[in-house]
């Protein structure tokens, strides 16, 4: 990435830059390290460089990570009602496996002023530094790092199965919810940045992209329910990821890649004019596959 413009301030940005995406890349370790808790730790960290927040990694590059990562991600992410769908599309062709977080789960503090009474020092970190990462070589690594932000050393695989809409009835350590606000000083209150378990059904979105030999593009969502499965044209790999990219920039809200654009009543249409991402979504668009008993038939049908 090219940086300008910012003359003297080109050093603070890069800095703070660097500071996000390593702590960005921490996050994303632990995410994935509640899901795949017998792997190694530079296995893990070859497969967080792979799965980046939003782009898909290939079903091919996992599995010579270590040949069970696809395999096991697929099983944690796949709700019940979908994986007899997500067999049959593995048949179908060359398979990528993603995970986009679309909504976050961490809450920023708030008071008047800091804590600073020097007999009390704050705790702010209640969640474990889940958002540490070492400087050096890994904050090399977190440039190409995926974000999801979450505690999930101080959960394990409760708090990631939470995300990805599957964990009810979730516990806080000490049995409680978010943080209260509480007295620092008799005139003030300060609530310490704290992780929102209200926010967890689904935070994260767990999708497969698979490549047909027909040249089409199936994009299936794997843990929410009422999702149709969207198919588009598709030539090969590079136009897959193309693809994945322009569904990324949507943060993947598929509302307006089927809807009608040519109304002047349509919310859709200055969108579908000026956005590149989803003028290349719609102009590949061939049909949606809704999931019912005909489901199969209707991506048979698609799939030509």
């Amino acid at each position: 990435m090219t940086v300008g413009r910012l003359a003297r301030r080109t050093g603070e940005f890069l800095e703070l830059l660097r500071t996000r995406t390593g702590a960005a890349a921490g996050r994303t370790a632990h995410f994935l390290a509640a899901l795949l808790p017998g792997l190694g730790p530079v296995a893990l960290r070859s497969v967080a460089a792979l799965l980046r927040d939003g782009l898909a990694a290939a079903r091919t590059d996992l599995e010579a990570v270590e040949p069970t990562v696809f395999t096991a991600l697929l099983d944690a992410a796949c709700a019940p009602d979908r994986a007899a769908g997500a067999r049959q599309l593995l048949t179908s062709g060359t398979a990528w496996l993603g995970f986009k977080q679309t909504v976050s789960v961490q809450r920023e503090g708030s008071g008047a002023s800091p804590w600073r009474d020097s007999a009390r020092p704050p705790v702010l970190d209640h969640d474990g530094r889940a958002g540490h990462f070492a400087s050096g070589a890994p904050g090399m690594f977190a440039a190409a790092a995926m974000s999801f932000d979450g505690p999930f050393d101080a959960y394990g695989p409760t708090l990631a199965y939470g995300m990805l809409g599957f964990g009810a009835g979730l516990q806080t350590p000490n049995g409680g919810g978010p943080h209260l606000p509480r007295q620092v000083f008799p005139h003030e209150r300060v609530t310490p940045a704290y992780t929102d378990y209200d926010a967890l059904e689904p935070a994260v979105l767990a999708f497969l992209l698979v490549l047909t030999p027909s040249g089409h593009l199936v994009y299936e969502v794997l843990n929410a329910p009422d999702h149709a499965t969207y198919v588009f044209t598709c030539r090969d790999a590079d136009q897959a990821a193309q693809l994945n990219r322009a569904l990324d920039l949507l943060s993947f809200r598929v509302e307006g890649i089927s809807a009608d654009a040519s109304s002047a009543g349509s919310q859709y249409r200055k969108a579908a004019q000026r956005l590149p991402a989803l003028r290349v979504l719609r102009e590949r668009f061939t049909g949606r596959a809704i999931h019912t008993e005909a489901w199969s038939s209707q991506l048979d049908a698609l799939l030509g």
